[in-house]
């Protein structure tokens, strides 16, 4: 095999073979004939065929993948891969799967019955618990199951810790007194917590996903949909003993805007506290203090009247007096 430049400017390559055709009496060669072949393409194909090889076995050096082979029997035809180092410490080749891996028997039968398998497994690796997902497929020439093990340890510990603080989150929310409800840059809302199903009588699962249009729609709240799509533009809305037939009373509403690091809107939260009491405690202070002044302006009117009746009084009395001893002084002139 050899290149040999075509007269277009490419390089191809040739195979040839050759043999002797004719010798002379002593054996030496006279004629000989042969056949030269352009093998061009095959190179190409088989170059092509390497470089993906080179890029398999780079996939399975660097990344945490193992690739199967498992027959009819459940006897293991192939294992490679980095993520083998994590779950055993030796060669699977020849090993029976099944009995390695009882609890993927029913799912890797599946898959030799001609079934597609996606399914997540775990095992204890050295005292941790590691968790792969698996991608099995028939290969009908081969007649062979055919798989890839991917571990996914890291994202699934990952997802977990993210679950807990979801969790925590969601419970401080629950076990708060104020009614409290969040969401995102679409208005859709993704977060309802007890107080709120119980105050507007609508489960989580009833609430969450809703836009505040809708939501505003089946609670009659148009109103207060409209005014909390300004807080996705950046605006804090703040209320005041607002009268509410849902908290049967009045509440305080303090709704703003949540952001990112760049420091972009991604969604709004608000807090609702019920302030009934309060109010209706200044609503009896005030009509207290509206009664005490009554007392005392009345007190006063009685006061200025009582001392309007004494000196009415005293003038009528006085005035008596002076007419009497003017009748006393008229008789006596009258009898003289």
């Amino acid at each position: 095999e050899y290149r040999n430049q075509h007269k277009n400017g490419e390089w191809r390559w040739i195979h040839t073979r050759e043999r002797v055709f004719k010798r002379d009496a002593e054996g030496r060669p006279l004629q000989i004939i042969g056949l030269a072949q352009d093998i061009s393409e095959e190179k190409a194909a088989l170059h092509e065929l390497r470089s993906k090889t080179r890029l398999l076995n780079g996939i399975l050096s660097h990344l945490p993948i193992a690739v199967w082979r498992i027959d009819a029997e459940g006897k293991i035809r192939e294992a490679i891969g980095t993520t083998l180092q994590t779950s055993v410490s030796k060669d699977l080749k020849g090993e029976n799967y099944f009995r390695l891996f009882p609890a993927l028997q029913a799912e890797i039968s599946q898959v030799l019955a001609g079934k597609t398998r996606s399914f997540l497994s775990q095992a204890e690796v050295n005292g941790e618990r590691r968790y792969k997902q698996n991608y099995f497929y028939y290969d009908s020439e081969s007649r062979q199951a055919v798989g890839f093990c991917l571990d996914i340890t890291e994202l699934k510990q990952a997802q977990e810790q993210l679950k807990a603080q979801a969790d925590f989150t969601q419970n401080l929310i629950d076990n708060s007194i104020d009614g409290i409800f969040a969401f995102d840059h679409e208005g859709r809302i993704n977060a309802w917590n007890r107080v709120m199903e119980e105050k507007y009588s609508l489960t989580r699962e009833q609430i969450l996903g809703k836009t505040l249009e809708e939501a505003g729609a089946i609670l009659a709240l148009f109103e207060e949909a409209e005014a909390y799509r300004q807080v996705l533009k950046g605006k804090i809305i703040r209320n005041q003993n607002k009268p509410s037939r849902f908290w049967n009373g009045y509440l305080d509403a303090v709704v703003q805007p949540m952001f990112n690091t760049e420091k972009q809107v991604i969604g709004g939260i608000a807090f609702l506290h019920d302030v009934t009491h309060r109010v209706k405690l200044e609503q009896e202070r005030t009509r207290l203090k509206l009664r005490r002044q009554k007392e005392i302006l009345n007190a006063i009117l009685e006061t200025q009247e009582e001392e309007r009746r004494r000196i009415a009084e005293s003038l009528h009395n006085g005035v008596g007096q002076i007419l009497y001893a003017t009748k006393l002084s008229l008789e006596v002139l009258q009898s003289q």
